[in-house]
């Protein structure tokens, strides 16, 4: 962003607090779809967390990072995010009976049921819960399918209880059901489930807000405009990792062949440089091309061209626009053999190799 000092400083803290929360969920559902191996993960905390009526952008958050349901039915409804309604546990206190339990829970539910199996009194209520899915699979053979039934494993030892479960229900001659991992999911848990277990599984991950989440994300002061020049700034930290990256930088978006986005990358730019040669100056990876900022131009019949000396009447100077569409400051006219020029030029250092100098120049070597 580039403005008035405290104009940038004002809308940086909106973003930083806006994307801090939601930086930390959707990375982490990444993380975790990498070691579920493509297993399904739900989201759950959105609902309850923060504030009455939960934090919907985490669960949307969540859903960008991959996973495929949330159970916050406002997350559902503004962003249309498919949900999923799990068998509450106190359901099972309120009752005091697993099987009144399990037939009213199967009786409400529509569509997938997940059904909750508490670990401490799993070998009892194991059979009790396969006897509920069958005679509702008997009493409504054609509303009801057996198979969209879900069983939760909230806790203790995962593997034996999935075995567990498989041969209660193979008992009662019904399919194995779908598992659905939840409590204290991790990486490496989900790793060895994923190794463990040859049934289908689901993972529940909890998208909370982080402790101190701000203190992870920041915004710096990079760059000061001064009589049209602008000269970077650099903020010194521990090591070069730690410190700033200095100067101007101009963000391009790659997308793979299908057009889908890749990576956003940020490449810095010369002072006097301007969003549309850096566009069209930087070199894209193998396999990648630059999302294109231009509508495409409409399919017409070519118009007669006009002599070179009406084209230059007609073509006002334009000055030349920052990586945000305004008038950049450093530069307000543009004429024939400049831009030439610009267009051969090519970007400015990498960013690392620029903000090596800026820290040798400070140490004084």
């Amino acid at each position: 962003m580039e403005g008035p000092f405290w104009q940038a400083q004002l809308v940086g803290g909106l973003v930083q607090a806006a994307v801090a929360d939601s930086t930390l969920v959707a990375t982490r559902f990444a993380r975790m779809g990498l070691a579920s191996g493509g297993y399904p993960l739900v989201e759950d905390g959105a609902a309850t967390a923060h504030r009455l009526g939960g934090t919907p952008v985490l669960a949307r958050a969540a859903y960008v990072g991959g996973a495929t349901a949330t159970t916050s039915g406002l997350a559902a409804r503004r962003y249309r995010i498919p949900v999923m309604a799990r068998q509450p546990a106190c359901l099972d206190l309120a009752t005091g009976d697993c099987n009144r339990t399990a037939r009213a829970w199967l009786a409400a539910s529509q569509g997938e049921c997940v059904l909750r199996l508490e670990p401490a009194r799993a070998r009892k209520d194991l059979p009790i819960l396969a006897a509920a899915v069958r005679d509702r699979a008997l009493a409504a053979p054609t509303r009801f399918d057996p198979g969209k039934v879900i069983v939760e494993l909230p806790g203790g030892d995962r593997v034996a209880l999935a075995r567990a479960t498989a041969r209660a229900f193979i008992a009662a001659e019904l399919p194995p059901p779908r598992l659905l991992v939840s409590g204290d999911v991790d990486e490496r848990q989900a790793l060895e489930l994923r190794a463990e277990l040859s049934l289908d599984k689901l993972f529940v991950v909890r998208a909370e807000g982080t402790p101190n989440a701000a203190a992870l994300a920041r915004y710096d002061l990079v760059a000061i405009e001064s009589r049209g020049a602008w000269s970077p700034r650099i903020r010194i930290g521990e090591d070069v990792g730690a410190s700033s990256d200095p100067g101007r930088k101009l963000l391009v978006r790659y997308v793979d062949a299908d057009g889908h986005p890749v990576a956003d990358v940020a490449h810095a730019r010369a002072s006097a440089s301007c969003a549309r040669r850096g566009a069209a100056t930087s070199t894209a990876p193998p396999g990648w091309s630059r999302a294109s900022t231009r509508p495409p131009a409409p399919r017409s019949a070519p118009a007669p061209s006009a002599p070179a000396s009406a084209r230059a009447r007609r073509s006002p100077r334009r000055p030349c626009v920052n990586a945000h569409g305004g008038p950049s400051r450093s530069s307000t006219r543009d004429t024939a053999g400049s831009h030439r020029r610009r267009a051969t030029r090519g970007m400015s250092p990498p960013l690392a190799t620029q903000k090596t100098e800026l820290l040798a120049q400070a140490s004084g070597d």
